[in-house]
């Protein structure tokens, strides 16, 4: 395809020759001609068969140039694929290396007719070339989403999906998609159907809300992942009080695109009324919180102010008026920890839910700790570890597993604002009592699926370890 191209936009510039030789040939002859009382002389060229010929050679060159830049953008959309969200490179990024575009369309072609990628599994999945790189696919259905490892400009099928488990996380993975780069050919029979969201066409249920572990029975992945916010995963967890009769309210940590079916799936956990709080963790993430407030006035948006002014890139100047802004700091020392009010409280605060400034990756950044129902050492009985839910930190971008590289814990330090004191905080986070990480993007790591309880913590420390060295390489 790309040599045709190629092969066609040389033939386009060798007739554009000819035809401005030809032109210039014909206004020559016209002008030596004898003059004509009745014409008109216009910018050196005489009478009106003159000007006819000039301008209908005028127009022939216009034509020909459209062609010959129609041409030029094909081929440089077919030279250039993917999207460059989370990619790392100079140009179009914000002040902390992300880049500020959504997909990589550069001609009318490329932005009407997404390509599928070649490295693609033979087979009705696929991703196409609007993909930006966030990876919420593999997220969900790691086995068949993999990172292209050569470019790192996309993700892409590197697995037809058989099992019914297999389908059911693709189909997560195809609802969660920001851009909608996850695509289906079109099906040839009912047995086709089977990735589709829409429960009618299939008679399988919604992909979410869906829970982030096997053992936490009250933490949900909202899925409807935002392009705007770069692809980042929003979650649902609840706030318990002491009371068992109490119903409890709901934190939404980061933005869900908004649109009726998000809406559904945040309400189908959360009940008409939404949730009680919406946590920002740092201003990459807060699109649409404004639309989110609008359709539940009672909503509390909680956000750091170490984000505004010159280090809020985005402009959002409305994140100023947000119901709880955080101020107090945490030091590359001590961690400063918050109440779902706002209020500044000490790591002895028995609260169920606190928010921790942690700061790096941006000034304002913060993470939620969920706390554990009670500590694993007191499990003995079997019963006992049924109702255990392990503590939960949702660290937005701070920390997270990546699939670069061949997979490990990182701080993702290429999109950094201060990678010196994030190195400093990443230590400090071990001494919060937790045993899944769910980040913003990257991949949820689950410590309490290892066979081996009593190694998770020396599991925790060693994979810090390589995302400080990481971090260390950038300052």
């Amino acid at each position: 395809m790309l040599v045709k191209k190629k092969s066609c936009c040389r033939s386009l510039k060798i007739l554009l020759v000819i035809q401005f030789f030809f032109a210039f040939l014909l206004i020559v002859l016209e002008s030596n001609k004898p003059h004509n009382n009745n014409c008109i002389m216009i910018g050196g060229i005489q009478g009106t068969k003159s000007i006819l010929v000039f301008g209908t050679c005028r127009i022939h060159s216009l034509v020909w140039v459209m062609l010959l830049c129609w041409c030029k953008g094909s081929e440089f959309s077919i030279d250039r694929v993917g999207a460059t969200a989370f990619v790392g490179k100079p140009s179009g990024q914000n002040q902390y290396g992300k880049s500020t575009r959504r997909t990589n369309s550069n001609s009318f072609l490329q932005a009407t007719h997404p390509r599928r990628f070649a490295e693609n599994a033979e087979g009705a999945l696929y991703v196409n070339d609007k993909c930006i790189n966030c990876a919420a696919c593999s997220m969900f259905a790691p086995s068949i989403f993999s990172r292209e490892k050569s470019s790192d400009t996309h993700h892409f099928v590197s697995k037809q999906p058989t099992s019914e488990l297999e389908v059911e996380q693709s189909r997560a993975a195809l609802s969660a998609c920001p851009v909608a780069a996850i695509r289906v050919e079109k099906p040839t029979s009912v047995k086709d159907n089977k990735f589709s969201i829409n429960p009618k066409f299939n008679g399988l249920p919604l992909p979410f809300p869906r829970k982030v572990s096997p053992n936490l029975p009250d933490v949900y992945f909202v899925g409807h992942h935002n392009s705007k916010s770069f692809g980042a995963a929003p979650y649902l967890l609840p706030v318990t009080s002491s009371s068992s009769t109490t119903t409890p309210k709901w934190i939404l940590v980061d933005t869900p695109r908004y649109s009726e079916p998000a809406v559904r799936a945040v309400e189908s956990v959360t009940g008409a009324e939404g949730p009680a709080y919406l946590v920002l963790t740092h201003v990459d993430d807060t699109a649409d919180h404004n639309r989110w407030k609008e359709r539940y006035p009672n909503l509390k948006r909680i956000f750091h102010s170490g984000d505004l002014g010159v280090h809020n890139w985005i402009g959002d100047e409305t994140l100023e008026d947000v119901e709880i802004l955080l101020e107090s700091q945490s030091s590359d020392l001590h961690l400063q920890y918050f109440d779902l009010n706002g209020s500044p409280v000490g790591e002895d605060c028995s609260d169920n839910v606190v928010l921790v400034h942690t700061p790096g990756h941006s000034p304002g950044s913060i993470s939620v700790l969920k706390r554990p129902t009670h500590s694993a050492n007191s499990i003995k009985s079997s019963k006992q570890k049924k109702k255990f839910s392990p503590g939960v930190l949702f660290s937005g971008d701070t920390y997270a597993y990546t699939t670069r590289e061949g997979g490990h814990m990182s701080g993702f330090p290429r999109f950094g604002n201060d990678q010196e004191l994030q190195s400093k905080i990443l230590p400090l986070l071990l001494d919060l009592d937790w045993q899944v990480l769910a980040p913003g993007h990257g991949h949820i790591r689950d410590y309490t699926l290892l066979e081996d309880q009593t190694s998770s913590t020396d599991a925790r420390i060693t994979e810090m370890e390589d995302a400080i060295d990481e971090l260390s390489h950038y300052f």
